[in-house]
């Protein structure tokens, strides 16, 4: 069955290389990973009469997940990571199809609906010219599937192999200029756009600057310094509601985006985090280091009217704290005129 499958990878419909027989949204569709992953998999189900699934891995940590899955399949399997040792992981690392008895075995979980627990499938590599990225999971018994459309199924997904691999290469090079390395968290540029798309109502910033930093760093050294800062990130991820931003901003600074968080509630979080700072403690290389913080809130219509000035009168409050004692929050207030 492998060998047979696997020769039909490089074959395509005579004259299939030549741009005028793409499909047009192949040749000048949608840019983006996702919009190309549902494109193929609308034409993959169309040719094959069956629904599939795509799924892509991630270059940076080799996990593969499901992007995309056609409107004849399960939808909840979106965003779900597929097992390496499953017959999908497999086949985003070879150069073979890879069939699978059911769905477990197919992406190595039983997630999806049991009605469709039987189901089996075969995943075909899905290449970028000199690298696997992915693979297409066409569901149903792979010995039924006719041979025409097989080839044509394959056809499509070697055409779209490139431009799916090009548009996430772009999207890899946009997150990393968006996060901050150290911390996996959104840079201060991610930061002032999303500040920039919000479309209005009540909005709140916390600035949060980590106390004795400098001393940490003198008295552990920078490795110390890097797993503090790695320490607060996650805290702080944990801390907020899906739809807010945490992000470094930069040093040992931090700034929290609450859309639609009035004054009351900005304040709330103020004081959960802090609470959640304080009472965590490090360890690092047998030693338990105790960090607290000192945060500036400030918040739409409270403090300012704008968003472009949220930050500069949060950046001022949080030091406000820092010249009051630290540890401790200070709110914007506007200043009458």
């Amino acid at each position: 069955v492998f060998a047979d499958l696997s020769a039909q990878i490089n074959s395509s419909p005579s004259k299939s290389d030549q741009n005028e027989n793409l499909p047009e949204w192949l040749v000048g569709g949608p840019e983006s990973v996702e919009g190309i992953s549902f494109q193929l998999c609308e034409a993959v189900q169309e040719v094959t009469g069956r629904a599939n699934v795509i799924v892509l891995r991630d270059p940076n940590t080799q996990i593969a997940s499901v992007v995309a899955v056609s409107s004849g399949g399960d939808r909840r399997l979106l965003g779900d990571q597929v097992s390496p040792s499953a017959a999908v992981g497999r086949a985003c690392m070879s150069d073979v199809p890879i069939v699978g008895a059911d769905m477990e075995d197919l992406f190595g979980s039983s997630r999806s609906d049991r009605r469709q627990g039987a189901q089996g499938g075969v995943a075909f590599p899905l290449w970028d010219l000199r690298e696997c990225i992915g693979a297409v999971a066409v569901l149903g018994e792979h010995s039924t599937l006719a041979a025409e459309d097989r080839d044509r199924a394959q056809w499509l997904i070697k055409n779209a192999g490139p431009r799916l691999g090009r548009a996430a290469t772009l999207r890899t090079a946009e997150q990393r200029a968006m996060t901050d390395e150290l911390t996996g968290l959104p840079n201060r540029r991610s930061l002032e756009r999303a500040m920039h798309d919000h479309s209005g109502g009540p909005c709140a910033v916390l600035c949060i600057d980590l106390d004795h930093f400098k001393a940490l760093n003198d008295g552990f050294g920078h490795a110390a310094g890097d797993a503090a800062l790695r320490h607060v990130a996650a805290i702080f991820k944990n801390a907020l509601r899906a739809g807010d931003v945490p992000a470094r901003v930069g040093g040992e600074v931090f700034a929290l985006w609450l859309p639609g968080a009035t004054a009351e509630k900005a304040l709330d979080v103020a004081n959960r985090v802090r609470d959640a700072v304080r009472g965590s403690i490090l360890e690092y290389a047998g030693n338990d280091i105790g960090i607290t913080c000192s945060i500036g809130v400030a918040s739409i219509p409270e403090s300012v009217s704008q968003v472009d000035n949220l930050l500069g009168a949060g950046d001022a409050a949080m030091y406000r704290a820092k010249e009051a004692g630290r540890d401790r929050i200070e709110v914007a207030v506007r200043k009458s005129i």
